[in-house]
């Protein structure tokens, strides 16, 4: 009986670390979810479950959930081409906390996919929050803090980042096409704030 438990909990922590590994799979030959760069709207749209809420002929955005958590997947088009996609996890806890294991998972499952990340840092407004663990959920709720990585892939930008405010917060992870983005990372929110007039993803107001 004792050995039929430890492989049930075996099974079960497996097929759990299968599911969270699926969370950001792409389908063969695209680049994320089972979308490619360069694609039009109505490609996207055909290819995606759902209807979208669709922001200035740039932006479809879906309401989802992924690993039993709500998400809304978005695409980003320029001149009518897919450019970028997002998934946006906002107030999945109620306690700040637990954002940063959450985002240790996220980091881990990306990192097998892509590697070790070119960029990993963290932001903190005020080092006391920096240097003293207890403060840290304090810090997220506050925006006092936000937490970013990148990896660079043959056709992609991958980018991963916890912020927060109003003691809330989000972790994103973004994809773009690097045809789009040549100048790196940081293009990211310079093109979302010109492209449909809204604050970077990036930053929570």
């Amino acid at each position: 009986m004792a050995r039929m438990i430890v492989l049930v909990s075996t099974v079960l922590a497996l097929l759990a670390g299968s599911a969270a590994a699926e969370r950001f799979t792409t389908a063969d030959g695209c680049d994320v979810r089972e979308v490619r760069w360069g694609m039009s709207m109505s490609e996207v749209r055909r290819v995606e479950t759902g209807e979208p809420t669709e922001i200035g002929g740039t932006l479809l955005l879906y309401p989802t959930t992924v690993n039993d958590q709500p998400c809304t997947v978005s695409y980003l088009f320029d001149r009518g081409r897919l450019c970028m996609a997002f998934y946006q996890f906002s107030d999945i806890f109620e306690e700040p906390a637990l954002y940063f294991d959450e985002v240790a998972h996220v980091r881990d499952e990306l990192s097998a996919a892509h590697g070790a990340p070119h960029i990993d840092k963290w932001h903190w407004e005020d080092p006391m929050f920096a240097e003293d663990p207890s403060l840290k959920a304090d810090a997220l709720g506050l925006g006092l803090v936000q937490y970013e990585l990148g990896w660079m892939t043959d056709r992609s930008i991958v980018a991963l980042r916890m912020a927060g405010g109003n003691r809330q917060a989000d972790i994103l992870v973004m994809y773009a096409d690097r045809r789009c983005f040549p100048s790196g990372q940081e293009a990211f929110g310079d093109f979302f704030a010109s492209a449909i007039g809204l604050p970077s993803p990036y930053y929570r107001q």
